[in-house]
Parts: structure tokens; C-alpha cells; sequence
């Protein structure tokens, strides 16, 4: 009786488990597939009334008048080339110095290395747009205003306490042992680290650069702010989809969805890999 009891209580349970995870599934997807379905509409359908959710016929001229820039001045293929490059290097800057500076923070000792822990905490809490006039004001001063390398330096400092923080977790998942060994083979503090511990925490220092590439492929404050004309990213060329007289949803739909694909894929194939890199650094 107490089996039987226990199953069935063991089904519900799993059963509860399985229709909140579905109802969670289904509010994070239907944005995602309404986007895909309202992109491969016509323009006709998408103005009719009632809209139906499924289309009536599968059409890809969006896309094709999105990509090849027809009737619009945005070229998106030189946006999205500019975006790769800037997510690209940005992204191997901020993995690169991240991971050293929290090499540098978990061999350390003394009370200045927790002040500094908490400095990079502090300053995450301010937002782009909070910093948009110094930077503007800064990089203007500097001559790198609407500059590819003046964006992607500001990138990696911006980013650079998240990636510290984060790989101060697998920087201490590496034994201390390790290191006093390779001092007692001769091995000085930047062949330890480039030998020795990037290979041990290759898995963290892989996770830290996609995660930065994915807050990077997105950024759009500064990326509005500091870069005009050629040196755009796709997410500030969304805007030249909108004019003053109308409105092509279908072809902002599937903007939207070109500037989401690579996301998405880092996402679906990296997944199991971003988690494992997020947990290895939990337990020493």
C-alpha cells in the first residue's frame, strides 16, 4: 500500500515537474517562433485582419530583401561582418586578460585581493548607459570615436571585471601544488601560466570567452553612441527598418532573426559546454 502510495505520489510529482517546465518552454519560445513565423509571411498577410498564427504560404523575400539591402540604404551584410569582427576580438581580449588577471587574483594574498573582488562587483552594478558621456568624452579626447578598435578596447574593459570574476572560480580549481611544483622545476610565473594553467582551465577559459561573445554580440548603448555609418553593428541597424511613414514587420522580423542566429547557435551547440565550464569551477 505504502508502494503503491509513494508511486503515485512520485508520478504527480513528475508530472507537476514536466507541466511547469512546459508552460516556462512555451512562454521563453513563442516570442522566438512568432519572430520566425511573422518573417516568412508576405506583406499583405501580416496586415490582414485577423492575423492568423500560422501563414497561409512559407515566403522568404524578407529575408532576401533584408540581406541584399533592397529599398533600404543599411548595408547588412558589411553590419554584420563589423559586428563578427568587433564580437570576435573583443570577445578573445576579454577571455585572454580575464583569465590572466584571475590567475593573477588567486595566487595572491592579502586584504587588497578581496577589496579588489569587491571593486569588480561594484562596477558591474553600473550600466551601459550610465557611462555612455565619460566614454563618449574620453574616446573623443582620444581620437577613437566611431573606431572599430576604440569600441572593441572599451568592450574588453567593460567586460573585463565579469570575465575576472568568473575565472577567479577556475583559476582556484587548480591545485596551488601544481604551481609550487613548476617553481621547483624552474618554471617562471608566465610559463607556469601560459603552460601550465591555461591548459588546466582551458574549459573555463573557453566558457568565459562565449559568454562574453554573447553579451558582446548584443551590446547596443555604446554601440549606438560610439560608431556611425560603415563602422555600425546590426543591432543599431535595426532602427533604419522603421521609417516615419510605415512599418515592414516582416522585414524587421526577419532582421531580427539574422541578428539572433548566431546567438542561438552558440547557444545550442556550445550549451553543454558553457554549463559544464560554469559548474567545473564550483568544487576544487
Amino acid at each position: 500500500m505504502n508502494t503503491g502510495s509513494s508511486r503515485t505520489g512520485y508520478l504527480l510529482s513528475k508530472a507537476f515537474e514536466l507541466g511547469v517546465a512546459a508552460i516556462l518552454l512555451t512562454v521563453i519560445l513563442f516570442p522566438v517562433i512568432w519572430l520566425v513565423l511573422i518573417s516568412v509571411r508576405s506583406v499583405a498577410e501580416v496586415y490582414q485582419y485577423p492575423l492568423t498564427f500560422f501563414p497561409k504560404e512559407l515566403v522568404f523575400d524578407a529575408y532576401r530583401e533584408v540581406w541584399l539591402s533592397k529599398g533600404y540604404s543599411t548595408d547588412w551584410l558589411r553590419y554584420f561582418l563589423n559586428t563578427a569582427v568587433i564580437a570576435c576580438f573583443a570577445a578573445t581580449g576579454v577571455m585572454l586578460l580575464g583569465l590572466l588577471l584571475g590567475y593573477v587574483l588567486s595566487r595572491m594574498r592579502g586584504p587588497w585581493v578581496g577589496r579588489v573582488q569587491l571593486l569588480f562587483i561594484v562596477i558591474q552594478l553600473f550600466e551601459g548607459p550610465a557611462l555612455i558621456i565619460p566614454v563618449y568624452l574620453a574616446l573623443s579626447w582620444l581620437g577613437l570615436y566611431n573606431s572599430a578598435i576604440g569600441y572593441i578596447l572599451l568592450l574588453i574593459v567593460f567586460f573585463l571585471p565579469f570575465a575576472a570574476l568568473l575565472s577567479l572560480s577556475f583559476a582556484y580549481s587548480v591545485p596551488i601544488e601544481i604551481d609550487e611544483a613548476a617553481r621547483i622545476d624552474g618554471c617562471s610565473d608566465w610559463q607556469f601560466f601560459r603552460k601550465v594553467f591555461i591548459p588546466s582551465a582551458k574549459v573555463g577559459m573557453v566558457t568565459v570567452g562565449l559568454m562574453a561573445f554573447l553579451l558582446i554580440w548584443g551590446e547596443y548603448p555604446f554601440a549606438l553612441t560610439l560608431l556611425q555609418g560603415e563602422n555600425r553593428t546590426v543591432s543599431t541597424a535595426l532602427v533604419d527598418l522603421i521609417s516615419g511613414l510605415s512599418v515592414y514587420w516582416n522585414n524587421l522580423a526577419a532582421a531580427a532573426t539574422i541578428i539572433s542566429l548566431p546567438v542561438i547557435l552558440v547557444l545550442v551547440f556550445a550549451q553543454k559546454h558553457i554549463v559544464s565550464g560554469l559548474t567545473s569551477g564550483s568544487v576544487k
